[in-house]
This record gives structure tokens, C-alpha cells and sequence, in this order.
């Protein structure tokens, strides 16, 4: 079993508003990043929520696990066998889930009890969408329109990354993803672009300073804190590349009613075939739960 395997066991996985589609590469990235040295893993992995709202929240919580199509994610065979095919299936016989419950004592619990009287609840959050596209083989660039949102639901950071032949294939693992020789990638929300200037990687020559920057950037950003823990170090980062672009900083003055997202890909060689590009975006999302009813609702104006 390869590493991550219980990510690709579910898909989707959803709570109230708060949804994640293609586990795997949204969980390995919240590694990669090492955001899990300062959050625990488990839910934390799967549903953002509970990483950005540190609030006791008073209702019923309903979690929906999707069985994922097929379980050849979860493994890597390294030893051929005589006919060349091998199949793999995994049967889930009892899931645990454990959940840290609170006993207030009354005073607390009296103003707990008045918020859920009150049947609205605001919860603000930060949420991770996950898009996908394959590249057309050969080619040397790529113009991605990802998606037209609310201004809400503008991107603050967006993580970039690529795979080759290793999604639902056995005999590779779908835990590392390759750089294909990117020179230059610009994301651009309506007329605004990030970076303003060219990133001019050269992955041949082992020049991608800028790239790995961005990535030990994004950890003390994203988390809001002084201190830096990147998990992969300059020569590893090669071979789990991930192209992070921080637009946390924009002018808020503006407020266009939807944004648009592109994203233009350059590299010095044509793509290699099967090649699958997954675009993250993170953007701000804001949750309204009225716990009386049990109504969840996804507020997006």
C-alpha cells in the first residue's frame, strides 16, 4: 500500500457545505505544504472546516463518504507478474470515526444553548476546490480558463501541479507529482495577473528558485504565523513539485460581482502524454447552519 491510501478510498467527501472532491491530491498537498505539523490529521485532512473554525459548534454534524470507484489508487505493484495484469480491490469491513466531545459546565452551556435558540450560525472558513484538466500531449503551452466565480469566493492562493500516467495506474505512484519542465506560469483573475513578472524556470539546469520560494511562502502565510517548516527541501522538491501563487494581497476596494480564473502554462518541452493537471484553488467561504432545522447553506453573495 502506498502512501495516503485510505485518501483514495472515499470520493467525495462531504460535510454540510464543506466538500472535497479528489481526496488524494488535496490531502497529499496539505502535507506537502505541512500544514499537518500544525493541525492533526483525520478530518482535518478532508474537510478545511475544521481547521479554520476553532469554535464549539452545537448540533448534529452529518459527514457523506462516497466509495471510490475503483481502489487502484491506494496501491503500487513493483513485482511483475506472469500475465502482466494485476487487479487490486480492498473491501472496508467497519469504519471508526472518533470525535472529541466537550461538557460544558452551565454557565457555558446556557450561552451555547442561547446560539442554538437563536438557530443561525455563521461560520466562516477557508475551502479547497479542485480542478482538473489534461494537457494536450506535445503541446508547449496551455490556456486554462479554471472557473468564473463570486467575488466571495475569490481565490486567495492558488497551488498548481502535474501528474504523468499516475492516476489509476498500479504501477505508478500517485503520491509525487512531476514538474514537466514548467518555465513560466501566470494566473490571472479578471485583469489582474500574478506574478507580475515571468518566473523563467529552468528545471534541466536545476534552477527553479522561485518555484520552491513560493512553496516554503505559502506555510507561513496560509497559517498566519511567523515560523517555517517546509517538508521538502530544495533537491526533493524537484520531484514533488508544486506551484504555489499567493493572491491573498489584493486591493478589496475592488469588488467585481464574479471573477474569472485563468491560468497560462508554459514549458520548455511538449507535454508528455497523459499528463493531468490539478489547479487548487483556496478561497473564502462562509457557511450559514441553523441547527434547530438542520439546514445547511453555502453563502455566496
Amino acid at each position: 500500500m502506498r502512501n495516503f491510501s485510505m485518501s483514495a478510498l472515499f470520493s467525495p467527501l462531504k460535510n454540510g457545505s464543506d466538500k472535497t472532491s479528489n481526496t488524494t491530491p488535496t490531502c497529499l498537498i496539505k502535507s506537502t505544504t505541512n500544514l499537518s505539523s500544525f493541525i492533526n490529521a483525520g478530518c482535518l485532512h478532508f474537510f478545511n472546516i475544521f481547521n479554520d473554525y476553532r469554535t464549539v459548534i452545537c448540533g448534529t454534524q452529518t459527514f457523506t463518504f462516497t466509495r471510490a470507484n475503483n481502489d487502484a489508487n491506494c496501491f503500487v505493484v513493483k513485482e511483475k507478474t506472469p500475465t502482466g495484469n494485476t487487479t487490486v480491490k480492498m473491501d472496508i469491513e467497519n469504519v471508526e470515526f472518533k470525535i472529541k466531545r466537550i461538557y460544558p459546565e452551565s454557565g457555558i452551556k446556557e450561552i451555547l444553548l442561547e446560539g442554538v435558540a437563536a438557530n443561525n450560525s455563521i461560520i466562516p472558513y477557508r475551502q479547497w476546490d479542485v480542478q482538473v484538466k489534461s494537457l494536450a500531449a506535445g503541446a508547449i503551452s496551455d490556456a486554462w480558463a479554471v472557473k468564473t466565480t463570486s467575488h466571495i469566493e475569490s481565490p486567495r492562493y492558488v497551488i498548481l501541479c502535474f501528474q504523468v500516467e499516475k492516476f489509476d495506474n498500479l504501477k505508478k505512484d500517485p503520491t509525487y507529482f512531476d514538474h514537466i519542465n514548467i518555465t513560466n506560469i501566470k494566473l490571472s483573475l479578471n485583469a489582474e495577473s500574478f506574478p507580475t513578472e515571468r518566473m523563467r524556470l529552468n528545471f534541466g539546469n536545476n534552477d527553479y528558485n522561485e518555484a520552491h520560494f513560493r512553496y516554503t511562502e505559502f506555510q507561513s502565510s496560509y497559517l498566519n504565523c511567523s515560523e517555517k517548516r517546509p517538508l521538502l527541501d530544495y533537491n526533493v522538491f524537484k520531484e514533488r513539485t508544486l506551484f504555489v501563487i499567493d493572491c491573498s494581497r489584493r486591493d478589496e476596494n475592488e469588488r467585481p460581482s464574479t471573477v474569472d480564473v485563468r491560468l497560462e502554462i508554459e514549458a520548455a518541452q511538449g507535454f508528455p502524454e497523459n499528463t493531468k493537471a490539478y489547479c487548487i484553488i483556496i478561497h473564502d467561504c462562509i457557511m450559514e447552519y441553523l441547527p434547530l432545522d438542520n439546514i445547511v447553506n453555502n453563502l455566496k453573495a
